[in-house]
């Protein structure tokens, strides 16, 4: 398992959740055949363990792509739509392979109110934080626009950097949609 600096979300996020969440992501089942638990694009729920039980009640693991991939816009936008997808509804969106949650309890349910995020694809994943936050706010909108929806989550974002944040309001009050 590849561990990240509690410099960066997940690092955090994995410090925070110590070993049983080492546990739970282990638990999730495989997508393929090399043996991965979530593919770029998707999103796999579990419990949320250790420290993190504190303030949240379950995660939801999601795989932006790499800043390098042709088609790096429209995946990372589909891997907000299956993180908030997950998040609302409690089930796997239909495009896609996803696992099952683990670690719930219950009938596994995941259906939410509130999430925090991360900016998806930015820092490790190679982009910079004001492309990954023009993306993220039109995935966000885009999600909550769809024909049919039904009131979604709020999403919070937790940023490490200022200049995160930053690009992140800049990205909101540009869409004229939101306010921050």
């Amino acid at each position: 398992m590849l561990a990240l600096s509690s410099q960066v979300v997940d690092g955090a996020v994995s410090e925070s959740g110590g070993r049983a969440l080492d546990l739970l992501r282990a638990a999730l089942p495989t997508v393929d055949a090399r043996g991965r638990k979530c593919l770029v694009g998707s999103a796999a729920g579990t419990g949320a363990p250790g420290g993190l039980a504190q303030s949240y009640k379950r995660l939801v693991h999601a795989v932006p792509p790499f800043r390098s991939a042709g088609d790096w816009a429209p995946l990372l936008a589909r891997t907000y739509d299956a993180a908030l997808h997950l998040a609302a509804n409690g089930t796997e969106a239909a495009a896609g392979p996803r696992p099952a949650d683990v670690g719930q309890g219950g009938d596994g349910g995941f259906s939410t109110t509130t999430v925090a995020a991360p900016l998806l694809g930015a820092g490790a994943r190679g982009a910079k934080a004001g492309e990954a936050a023009a993306v993220a706010v039109a995935a966000i909108t885009a999600w909550r626009g769809r024909p049919g929806a039904r009131a979604g989550p709020l999403v919070r974002f937790g940023c490490i950097e200022k200049h995160a944040v930053d690009c992140l309001e800049a990205a909101v009050k540009g869409s004229g949609q939101w306010e921050c």
